[in-house]
């Protein structure tokens, strides 16, 4: 048996219950949630969209300061590779090994076939 942990932290009624449908389906039991309603109502409904029986939730609450439910914040503008602001190349414009693609510094590898 295993557990799906959503957390405190996803707050997100949609993603909730897409995560516990999926998880439900392939035979999860137990899903550890948000402690809002919402969240316990998203995921019941999903585990009654699989079909699935017996299953059992575990409610998580935050507490100030944890850094388990701290939201990440993600800046798209600066690469996650180097640290730079990089402006928009679309994938057709790029010149070389490393690149700047949608915003961020890639490497591309190139391989032989055979």
């Amino acid at each position: 048996m295993f557990k799906l942990v959503c957390g405190a932290g996803n707050e997100d009624c949609e993603s909730v219950k897409r995560l516990v449908y999926i998880y439900a389906l392939a035979g999860c039991k137990y899903f550890d949630i948000s402690a809002r309603k919402e969240i316990l109502d998203s995921a019941k409904l999903a585990v009654s969209m699989a079909g699935a029986l017996d299953c059992h939730y575990c409610v998580s609450v935050g507490i100030k300061g944890d850094p388990h439910i701290t939201k990440a914040k993600i800046r798209e503008s600066v690469c996650i590779k180097c640290g730079k602001r990089h402006t928009f190349r679309s994938k057709k414009y790029m010149q070389s090994a490393t690149d700047v693609f949608y915003g961020r510094c890639v490497t591309l590898r190139t391989f032989k076939a055979g």
